[in-house]
């Protein structure tokens, strides 16, 4: 992998937000580190997919050996000096380990830069298994926070006379 533009650092605050009412909301990432910041909007099935996969990882005692993408400390990049403040659309996230550290780094991807023929990581950093449970946790809340989720269908109850496909149509009221 290609190092990225910015390497921001060990994490010193993950922040899961949803901006907006639900329904209408958007989410995001608000990454602050010891060498900058990064403001990472995602679809808020993306989030909650990274915290389910970060809560899976963050209890496992040990990883096993396909999930480990171990990092020398020479492959990463000297951190920017200049604290960069970066904000864009996750195109695509890659969550390494080094296990020396017990640490995870993330190699961000921004969208609108995919499919270019030399992809490149935007913002790289690290966090502990620690954050990580942490985030995980919030994600979750955040996700939930907006409108019920049908049980049978998985998709969001727009209102009380909610019509499931899994139900064959009918409403689960009735």
């Amino acid at each position: 992998m290609e190092a990225p533009r910015y390497n921001i650092g060990q994490t010193l605050a993950f922040t899961p937000e949803a901006i907006g009412v639900p329904g209408k909301r958007a989410f995001r990432l608000v990454v602050e580190a010891s060498h900058g910041a990064a403001v990472l909007w995602l679809e808020k099935e993306q989030l909650y997919g990274l915290a389910l996969t970060i809560q899976r990882l963050a209890a496992a005692r040990r990883l096993p050996s396909s999930a480990t993408w171990e990092i020398d400390e020479g492959d990463l990049p000297e951190p920017a000096y200049d604290k960069p403040e970066v904000e864009f659309k996750i195109g695509k996230l890659v969550l390494g380990y080094r296990k020396d550290e017990d640490a995870f780094v993330f190699s961000v991807f921004d969208a609108e830069e995919l499919g270019e023929e030399e992809e490149r990581p935007v913002v790289m950093f690290a966090a502990s298994r620690e954050q990580l449970a942490a985030l995980a946790k919030d994600s979750i809340s955040v996700c939930w926070a907006g409108r019920p989720v049908c049980p049978l269908c998985h998709t969001a109850i727009e209102s009380p006379q909610h019509i499931c496909a899994q139900f064959n149509g009918h409403n689960l009221k009735q």
